[in-house]
């Protein structure tokens, strides 16, 4: 039994030295339409990778699903704290149900995105972030403008 948990922890002690070009886990938004997204990252090169975010949120009367993409460019500060900025797009599917007599309202939309951002990969296998994200509606959107939001991300890597 004492072999096997050897085994075990040299063979985790490697997965967390080997290069960990993927990432998934959650990214949990503040001032944002979506109030969580399941987030996957994976890496491209050796500074730049392509973030895929799944978001559902809403409150009151009000619901919104959201997939967000992004190209990133990551630089390291002093490893392993590093930031990163990036652009790209989200759409969705709002729907706003008034409860009253008056009629409900829906719609997709269409953002650009940027995002800049700072993150702690620990020696385990997880990644922990801060970002800002703003977003710039251009089709049917829900608000007028910019909607901006801070985002915490946590992710395992892999």
């Amino acid at each position: 039994m004492k072999q096997l948990f050897l085994i075990c922890v040299c063979l985790l002690a490697l997965q967390t030295l080997q290069a960990q070009d993927r990432a998934i886990g959650l990214r949990i938004n503040g001032g944002t339409v979506t109030n969580a997204e399941i987030s996957y990252q994976q890496w491209l090169g050796s500074n730049n990778r392509f973030e895929a975010d799944l978001g559902f949120g809403g409150g009151n009367y009000f619901n919104v699903m959201k997939l967000a993409g992004l190209y990133q460019w990551c630089f390291e500060l002093e490893y392993p704290l590093a930031w990163y900025v990036g652009a790209g797009a989200s759409v969705g599917y709002w729907n706003f149900e008034n409860g009253f007599d008056a009629p409900d309202d829906h719609g997709i939309f269409l953002n650009i995105a940027g995002q800049v951002g700072i993150e702690y990969t620990f020696e385990i296998p997880l990644q922990v972030s801060l970002d800002l994200r703003p977003e710039l509606g251009l089709v049917n959107g829900y608000t007028n403008g910019i909607d901006a939001g801070v985002g915490l991300g946590v992710r395992y890597t892999f």
